[in-house]
């Protein structure tokens, strides 16, 4: 059990200022040269330059000055250093200290290796250490937390490492900084060049709930006040996440600084910006990749392509359909021109072109376009190919939107075939397949055989991924909607709210996906019949909507035509028909007049205005929705 101590009247605690530290090294150079640990440095020279004086290592510094500026070396401490004693003393400790005194030269950092009697410490139990860390964390008020390595970093691992953050946040009298060495830099680089998606894998691995202690009862005990807190675990692991994810975005743009001509690493730290929803920077550095390899390559080579083919899909993303099949045509020709008509490279911009068709539910266009890859690709690759099983994939898709699910089902179930046959069982490509087949067979009403997809996906992303990755909260969300089909409102919730922390976590509160959670609860709320707790949270996934996309993107559709219908449950008419129009007004631009979906808003705000008992306006909408469908669907449907 956790004793609870009222905190003492505060005496001033010492710290030492950075020249204290640089002093320090300048006695011991063995610090430098052989790369000690905080934990070596304290067996090695302050237990036993302390041994007998019952005083922390600090006290050797009083009453010196800084011979240069004549600062006194310790005074009042200003700044509390959370690290793990793993680390390298000098390369990450000292490094992350030095950077912060670069910003804030007056600190004065408790330090515990220097602050603590180390000779007396090892007597002391629980209670001391988290009373002396509460209570040095609330006095001082600045947590300075030292990370590394940058994609796995220690002290989220290590319980009392976690203890003092968690301190740190469940104050809020108390700022907590997250600094990493500057060395992490070039290796954060270093990773993105090789592979973009190393930075979400980074922030997925962070687990607070995963740390360790060498004693397991200060481990328990600290879980326990952890645990008890609110936000809990979640908190933690948020807090780190978005310190983090911050970082990897302001690096990347100051290695970019420093190399605004390397296109490789351009187009890569454009990747990870689509992924933290940063879509227009997405494009810009991919617009500038490309102008680079313009001018050093000529207009037909090859890489280009892949540069075409990434401002496709990002402005595929911002619902640019135009751009996007602009860039992907582009990609296409200069494909055809170097590799030929039936190479498996021109076969997969052939089904990112029909991938926009299919976004503008032109459906004819679509399957033209994925059919043709699919003949490129059996020619070339033979009929087992993975690439084979991915046109089958997306010609399922568009049987799928088109609500044709037998269709759907059967090429899907080919695409399974030669996935299982050429994949390992937990390939990322084999798991979504299992969810697209759930989401037919949810669309087609058999719940049991959705459920029963949903979970194969579910259980093999958990088994490759773990439980703090997008594609689990993706999966997580397609259950708790298939929930609220069958009526169980508590068991939607729970996995949309499995879902959205997963989302919040790792991609951050304002991630387009974190707003697609916001729409599913709000329908969830919904159907409930609780309209105002709907309509907050349609009205939080619009502002993240409108942030990341703009005014004029396709999400916004959807969005809007659902305010519309929560402000006509609530009886606000003119708000509406105020958002429906909005919706209409995009639908128009995005699609051709006579499309179904334009159908549907003059059928809604033909209803607005028969609630308004404006009936002229109200027949004048449903005629245009009725003209609409004879057309689309036949006088008979």
């Amino acid at each position: 059990m956790v004793k609870h101590f009222l905190f003492p009247a505060e005496k001033p605690l010492l710290g030492l200022h950075i020249t204290a530290i640089r002093k320090f090294i300048k006695e011991h150079p063995k610090v430098k040269t052989e790369i000690l640990t905080t934990s070596e440095i304290n067996s090695e020279f302050v237990k036993p330059e302390t041994m007998g004086t019952s005083h922390p290592y600090v006290q050797k510094y009083k009453n010196f000055n800084d011979e240069a500026t004549g600062i006194p070396l310790i005074s009042t401490a200003t700044v509390f250093v959370s690290h793990a004693w793993r680390y390298s003393f000098y390369d990450v400790v000292v490094n992350v200290m030095e950077q912060y005194a670069d910003k804030f030269p007056d600190t004065y950092f408790w330090f515990d290796l220097f602050t603590n009697d180390q000779n007396e410490i090892s007597t002391k139990d629980f209670d001391w250490f988290s009373f002396t860390f509460r209570s040095s964390i609330r006095q001082i008020g600045q947590v300075l937390l030292g990370l590394s390595p940058w994609n796995d970093p220690i002290p989220i691992k290590r319980a009392w490492c976690l203890f003092e953050i968690h301190n740190a946040l469940q104050d809020s009298e108390v700022d907590l900084t997250i600094n990493l060495p500057a060395n992490e830099i070039q290796q954060l680089r270093s990773g993105v060049i090789e592979d973009s998606k190393c930075v979400i894998e980074a922030l997925s691995n962070i687990q607070a709930e995963k740390a360790e202690a060498k004693a397991e009862l200060d481990r328990d005990m600290i879980f326990e006040v952890i645990t008890k807190s609110e936000g809990g675990f979640f908190s933690v692991n948020k807090q780190v996440k978005d310190s983090l994810r911050t970082w990897y975005i302001q690096q990347l743009q100051t290695i970019i600084d420093q190399e605004p001509e390397n296109h490789k690493l351009l187009t890569h730290s454009a990747s990870v910006m689509q992924r933290f929803g940063f879509i227009d920077k997405a494009y810009v550095y991919h617009e500038t990749s490309l102008k680079i390899k313009l001018s050093e390559l000529g207009e037909n080579a090859l890489s280009l392509a892949f540069s075409y083919n990434s401002m496709g899909y990002v402005s595929k993303r911002k619902g640019d359909y135009v751009k996007a099949l602009e860039n992907y045509t582009k990609a296409n020709a200069i494909k055809i021109n170097n590799l030929g008509e039936e190479h498996p490279e021109v076969a997969s911009t052939l089904e990112n072109i029909g991938s926009v068709y299919e976004a503008k539910r032109d459906f004819q266009e679509a399957l033209r376009y994925y059919t043709k890859a699919l003949s490129i690709r059996k020619k070339a690759l033979g009929e087992n190919h993975p690439d084979v099983a991915s046109s089958y994939n997306s010609i399922g898709g568009v049987y799928k939107a088109k609500k044709e699910y037998e269709k759907a089902l059967e090429y899907y179930y080919k695409a399974m075939a030669i996935r299982r046959e050429t994949l390992d069982e937990n390939h990322p490509d084999l798991t979504a397949l299992y969810t697209y087949i759930g989401i037919a067979y949810h669309e087609k009403g058999d719940h049991d055989k959705a459920l029963e997809y949903y979970l194969m996906s579910l259980s093999r992303k958990l088994r490759a991924l773990g439980e703090h990755h997008p594609d689990v909260a993706f999966t997580y969300n397609n259950i708790g909607i298939l929930y609220k089909a069958m009526g169980n409102h508590e068991k939607a919730q729970e996995y949309y709210t499995k879902s959205h922390t997963t989302r919040l976590t790792t991609l951050g509160e304002d991630h387009p996906d974190a707003a697609s959670t916001y729409t599913c609860m709000a329908g969830l709320y919904n159907a409930k019949g609780d309209n105002e707790k709907a309509l907050e949270y349609y009205m939080k996934s619009l502002s993240i909507e409108l942030n990341s996309y703009g005014e004029k993107h396709r999400r916004l559709v959807t969005t809007y035509y659902n305010i519309g219908l929560v402000c006509k449950a609530k009886g606000d008419l003119e708000k509406s028909l105020e958002y429906h129009l909005k919706s209409l007004s995009l639908k128009l631009d995005i699609f051709e007049e006579n499309h179904p979906d334009v159908a549907s808003s003059y059928n809604s705000i033909g209803t607005v205005y028969h609630a308004k008992k404006n009936y002229k306006k109200a027949l004048e909408y449903h005629m245009k929705a009725l003209a609409v469908r004879s057309k689309m669907l036949g006088e008979n449907h």
